[in-house]
């Protein structure tokens, strides 16, 4: 019987000195493994946030400074007056009508 016990204390011996750091430490103190994986979580999100949260702010900011450039592109917009086609009787910006007068002009000229 005491040959026995010595092989067991023996084998636990091997054991407890193959065991990892990580191993050893959740089986000195048991209490640890909660500790570890309560913290763990919050703090796992708290660095994604970290690290993720910049980019999704900036994709954020980028998107409503589209918009109101689009919304500003509107308003000026309607401060321009429609000039109707003398052909076609279309109406047409007054960009385009005046790229039109240039045309006609160079065509004179030719």
């Amino acid at each position: 019987l005491a040959i026995v016990r010595e092989g067991l204390k023996k084998r636990k011996k091997e054991r407890e000195s193959q065991q990892g750091l990580f191993e050893s430490w959740f089986n000195y103190s048991p209490w640890l493994t909660t500790l570890i994986s309560t913290l763990a979580g919050p703090l796992i999100l708290l660095l994604l946030a970290l690290l993720i949260g910049p980019c999704i702010i900036n994709q954020v900011i980028a998107f409503v400074q589209s918009r109101i450039e689009a919304v500003k592109l509107m308003v000026v917009r309607q401060q321009y007056v429609r000039v109707r086609d003398s052909e076609t009787g279309e109406e047409c910006d007054m960009v385009l009508a005046a790229a039109r007068e240039v045309v006609t002009r160079f065509d004179q000229q030719n």
